[in-house]
């Protein structure tokens, strides 16, 4: 896995922004894979969760409109409160509970494992279709 806190996504003149972290596929340590991403995770300045939830998932289209046909997943935290979503085919779903890490912390790890895995799953048959 890769994170960068500088790299900007851009579909168009229109549809492009800089997540706080865009995770993304690799083999390799030593390889970075951009061409791959699987995750974009927003924070929630100042508790506005509909402002994050707005740049996320204008930076979730902007990857599949980089020609990723598999789901992009993304969350936007606060530090305390975590939301989880998820884009496929243009399809946006947003999880409907929000979960604070004071109280939920094992649930909160289990959807990160769960988003993870299932992120690696589809890179690496997107990679394969590729190949």
């Amino acid at each position: 896995m890769f994170w960068s806190r500088e790299f900007e996504l851009r579909a168009d003149d229109f549809l492009y922004g800089k997540p706080d972290y865009l995770f993304s596929y690799t083999l390799d340590p030593e390889e970075i894979r951009r061409d791959t991403p699987l995750v974009c995770v927003v924070e929630a300045k100042i508790d506005d969760f509909v402002y994050a939830w707005g740049q996320t998932l204008a930076e979730m289209l902007a990857i599949q409109k980089l020609g990723f046909d598999f789901p992009i997943y993304g969350w936007t935290t606060n530090g305390d409160i975590w939301q989880f979503g998820k884009l496929e085919k243009h399809i946006f779903v947003q999880h409907t509970e929000s979960f604070s890490i004071a109280t939920s912390p094992e649930k909160i790890a289990g959807i990160l494992d769960w988003i993870f895995t299932e992120a690696v799953r589809h890179a690496e048959d997107f990679l394969a279709r590729k190949a």
